[in-house]
């Protein structure tokens, strides 16, 4: 408070006497309480205006940026589907790739195999057209 108010309370309540500066005090006292709780109410009234400010700024924020996000998200799943589907038809390549290549090393498994069964079948048959001829 200013000093000349509290001053001329002061002046006042010296004439006035002592009863008077008990009850001056208290309303004094009041005064300054209430004054207290109007600052605490002005804070709290700035502080809930501003949440709700900011709550509101944070929708107009979020509805403006929503189709912008939503955007992002829908490019970046179909970057990794494109990623995955590509890894796939990779894998796939390399499958049918190693497939043809053990198909070609199969074939040829099975095209040596009947040449060792054709040699021995004509060894074996050499060796009975022997056997034959000896007996």
């Amino acid at each position: 408070m200013n000093f000349y108010f509290i001053w001329n309370i002061n002046h006042t309540i010296n004439k006035l006497g002592l009863r008077t500066w008990i009850s001056v005090n208290k309303e004094v006292r009041k005064l300054e309480g209430l004054l207290c709780i109007a600052k605490i109410q002005h804070q709290v009234i700035n502080l809930i205006f501003m949440f709700i400010i900011n709550k509101k700024i944070t929708s107009i924020l979020t509805t403006l940026f929503e189709s912008e996000i939503v955007n992002h998200i829908t490019n970046y799943k179909k970057k990794i589907t494109q990623i995955v589907l590509n890894l796939l038809f990779q894998n796939e390549v390399e499958n049918n790739t190693n497939n043809r290549i053990n198909d070609d090393k199969q074939h040829d498994y099975n095209k040596q195999t009947k040449i060792m069964i054709n040699e021995y079948e004509e060894y074996n048959n050499k060796q009975q057209n022997m056997i034959k001829q000896i007996k």
